[in-house]
């Protein structure tokens, strides 16, 4: 799969002429593809479904044309895992053909959800080979393998996120992509090891975490490469103030203004701030209103 630009009919142009470049995906017989699309990951499912249309219709194509209207829904979404973590970022994303079903979720969360799909999927990979794997064909083994990995490594907290969205991702490929399988996450259990206990400090104990900002080595040493961070912040001394003065959420106090703080009389302040959890539920209730 090359770059290729309409104007000057070559590929792997000089670069002159932006808007008028596509990807262009070549078989190994005759006939070539010119696709729609401009970004790559978009590219990459195109010349996918290109190969399986080939494949579908024994090679068979008039001109650069493929023959239409030849394939069933099944071979359409016929997917490999690794085609299914592409498409499963794009519904996240909204992007494409998934732009009504955008889901509202913040960011971080977003980029959680792929960050765990794609820890499952080199967790596969070690075994099989995820871009020919088919999701239909993935079974208790490759579940158990990752459930084993897992569990050896992460706390129940963080396994119960990793199985929680992994059965979110075979339900996407269920119900949005409707891929006709079992959902190999739908049944799991996770060993309690007791609820987490919830401590509490004295005052001299919170002053001294906002003395270690200024006198705690700020680099850490990274898991992986051992690539160093330096985890200083001027801000984190104000921020842990705020915490504490306002029990705010992360993402309500990062967007908090001053006048937001109101005076209720001389010596009592409050705010007034939108609870961001429960407008987003809100928000979702809306918009499933709407479908119905």
């Amino acid at each position: 799969m090359k770059i290729f630009c309409r104007v000057c009919n070559l590929g792997n142009s000089n670069y002159k002429h932006f808007d008028s470049q596509v990807y262009r995906v070549r078989i190994h017989v005759l006939g070539t593809k010119i696709l729609e699309a401009t970004d790559y990951a978009d590219a990459l499912i195109e010349a996918i479904a290109f190969e399986k249309e080939l494949n579908a219709t024994e090679f068979t194509t008039i001109g650069n044309e493929i023959i239409e209207n030849v394939l069933d829904e099944d071979i359409r979404n016929d997917y490999s895992l690794a085609d299914a973590v592409i498409r499963y970022s794009q519904y996240l994303n909204g992007e494409s053909n998934y732009a009504l079903l955008k889901k509202d979720i913040s960011v971080g969360h977003r980029k959680e959800l792929l960050r765990y799909c794609k820890f499952y999927s080199q967790n596969v990979h070690k075994k099989k080979n995820i871009t020919k794997l088919r999701v239909k064909d993935i079974a208790r083994d490759e579940v158990s393998d990752f459930f084993k990995w897992a569990d050896n490594k992460y706390k129940e907290k963080t396994l119960k996120k990793f199985m929680g969205t992994l059965k979110g991702f075979f339900e996407f490929l269920i119900d949005i992509e409707e891929i006709d399988m079992r959902n190999p996450f739908r049944t799991y259990i996770v060993k309690d090891t007791g609820s987490s206990v919830i401590k509490t400090i004295i005052k001299e104990e919170f002053q001294t975490v906002l003395e270690a900002v200024d006198t705690a080595d700020p680099i850490f040493k990274l898991g992986g490469k051992g690539e160093k961070k330096n985890l200083y912040r001027s801000y984190l001394k104000q921020a842990y103030k705020l915490f504490l003065l306002t029990g705010c959420r992360r993402e309500e106090l990062v967007v908090m203004k001053w006048n937001d703080f109101h005076n209720f009389n001389k010596s009592v302040k409050f705010m007034y701030i939108d609870n961001i959890k429960v407008q987003r539920i809100k928000n979702r209730s809306n918009i499933l209103s709407l479908l119905q």
